[in-house]
C-alpha cells in the first residue's frame, strides 16, 4: 500500500514539474523580440542641394486598345499631372536596390497622349495587314484609340554609383541637364505600346521653372491730324522707389521657402531644438512660426503647436527655439518616425512644409526627409 502511495506521489510531482517547464518555455517563446527595421526594396529619395524628399508612388492606369486571347495591348500612364513638384536644378536619386544595383531604374520624360492609331498596338512579329485588321482585332486599322494619359516618351541616361558605407544603396545622377516638364522614375516595362503585365512601380514628378517676367507689349498712341508718326511706348508701370524698410513683395506665382533643422541640445538633457532658416532672397516681416509633431505610434494625435514671433527674418538668418516640454513633451516622447510640420505666416505669404524623421537604425540619405503636407488644421 505504501509503495502505491509513493509511486502515485512521484507521478504527481513529475507532471507538476513538466507543467512548470512547459509554461516557462511558452513564456520565453512568447517574449517579443526586438526587430531592426531594414529598408524596403526601391525605397528612394531625391536630393536637390540641401533638400531631401521622397517622391510618392502613383497608381498607373493601363489603357487597353484591343485584346487577343489572354493578352491585352495598350499603354501605361497616369491620367493627371503629379502633385510632386521639384526645382530645375541638379538632382541625385538615392535608391535601395541590393538585387540589381540600380540597373533596372529608369528616369523617363512623359508626354500627354490623347489618341493613337489602332495599328500602333499590333505587337505581333508578323503584322496584320490593313485588309484583315478589323477581322482580327475588331477595330479599324487607322482608327484613333483614345488614350488621354501621361505616358513614357523617352528615357534619360543615368550615371549610377554605389553609396559609400551603405550596402545596397545606390546613387543615380542624370547625365544631362533636365528641362521643365513631367518626369517619372520607374523600373522598366512602363513604355509602350506593350502587353499588360500588372501593376508597376512608378514615381512621377514635375520639374517646374521660375515664372518668366511679363513681356511688355508696345502700344501705339492714336494718330492726330498733321502730327508726326508716334514712336512705340512700352506699357510697363514705372519702377517703385526703393526704400530700405519696405519689403519687396513676391509675385503671385513665386513660392516662399524655408530651411528646417532639428537637433538634440546638450542642456537640458533630451531637449530638441528646431532651427528655421530664411532661404528666400528677401526678408520676411511679422513672422509667426508654428511647429507641430505627430507621433507615428498615435497618428490621430497632433502635438503643438510651439509658436515663435519675429519682427524681421533676413535672408540666410536662422531662428532657433527649444520647445517647452509642456507643449510637445520633447523630453519624454520618442520622436522616431514622427512627422514634423512647419508653418510660417508672414507679411510676404505662408509657408507650409513637412518632414519625416527616420526611425533609429533606418538607413537613409538624411535624418529628416521632406514629405507632402497632410496636416488638417
Amino acid at each position: 500500500m505504501r509503495t502505491l502511495k509513493k509511486e502515485f506521489l512521484i507521478a504527481v510531482l513529475t507532471l507538476f514539474c513538466l507543467g512548470m517547464l512547459n509554461s516557462r518555455s511558452m513564456a520565453i517563446a512568447g517574449k517579443p523580440q526586438k526587430s531592426s527595421k531594414t529598408p524596403t526594396y526601391y525605397e528612394m529619395y531625391v536630393t536637390q542641394g540641401p533638400k531631401t524628399l521622397s517622391v510618392p508612388k502613383a497608381d498607373l492606369t493601363f489603357k487597353t486598345a484591343f485584346s487577343w486571347g489572354p493578352d491585352k495591348s495598350g499603354l501605361y500612364g497616369i491620367p493627371a499631372q503629379p502633385q510632386t513638384r521639384l526645382d530645375i536644378e541638379p538632382m541625385t536619386i538615392t535608391i535601395f536596390d541590393p538585387e540589381t544595383a540600380g540597373a533596372t531604374m529608369r528616369l523617363a520624360k512623359l508626354a500627354y497622349i490623347e489618341t493613337m492609331p489602332a495599328n500602333s498596338f499590333d505587337l505581333n512579329p508578323a503584322k496584320v495587314s490593313p485588309a484583315i485588321f478589323n477581322k482580327v482585332y475588331h477595330v479599324n486599322y487607322d482608327e484613333p484609340v483614345p488614350i488621354n494619359l501621361w505616358c513614357v516618351e523617352n528615357d534619360i541616361p543615368l550615371h549610377i554609383t554605389p553609396v559609400a558605407n551603405k550596402p545596397g544603396w545606390y546613387r543615380a545622377v542624370p547625365e544631362h541637364k533636365l528641362e521643365a516638364g513631367v518626369y517619372a522614375i520607374n523600373f522598366g516595362c512602363a513604355d509602350g505600346p506593350r502587353i499588360y503585365t500588372g501593376d508597376l512601380y512608378f514615381f512621377p514628378f514635375i520639374l517646374a521653372k521660375a515664372p518668366e517676367p511679363p513681356v511688355c507689349q508696345p502700344v501705339r498712341r492714336s494718330k492726330r491730324r498733321r502730327a508726326p508718326k508716334p514712336t512705340p511706348v512700352l506699357a510697363c508701370p514705372p519702377a517703385p522707389k526703393a526704400h530700405p524698410l519696405t519689403p519687396v513683395p513676391l509675385s503671385a506665382a513665386s513660392q516662399l521657402d524655408a530651411g528646417f533643422n532639428y537637433v538634440v541640445v546638450s542642456s537640458p538633457e533630451g531637449r530638441r531644438e528646431y532651427r528655421i532658416t530664411n532661404t528666400n532672397d528677401i526678408p520676411l516681416h511679422n513672422v509667426n512660426i508654428s511647429v507641430f509633431m505627430r507621433d507615428s505610434r498615435f497618428p490621430a494625435t497632433v502635438l503643438g503647436p510651439v509658436t515663435l514671433y519675429k519682427d524681421i527674418v533676413l535672408p540666410e538668418q536662422t531662428v532657433s527655439q527649444t520647445p517647452d516640454k509642456t507643449s510637445l513633451q520633447y523630453e519624454t516622447l520618442s520622436d522616431e518616425g514622427a512627422k514634423l510640420y512647419l508653418k510660417i505666416k508672414c507679411k510676404e505669404g505662408v509657408i507650409k512644409k513637412a518632414w519625416q524623421k527616420l526611425n533609429k537604425g533606418e538607413s537613409g540619405p538624411a535624418d529628416l526627409v521632406e514629405v507632402p503636407w497632410d496636416l488638417k488644421e
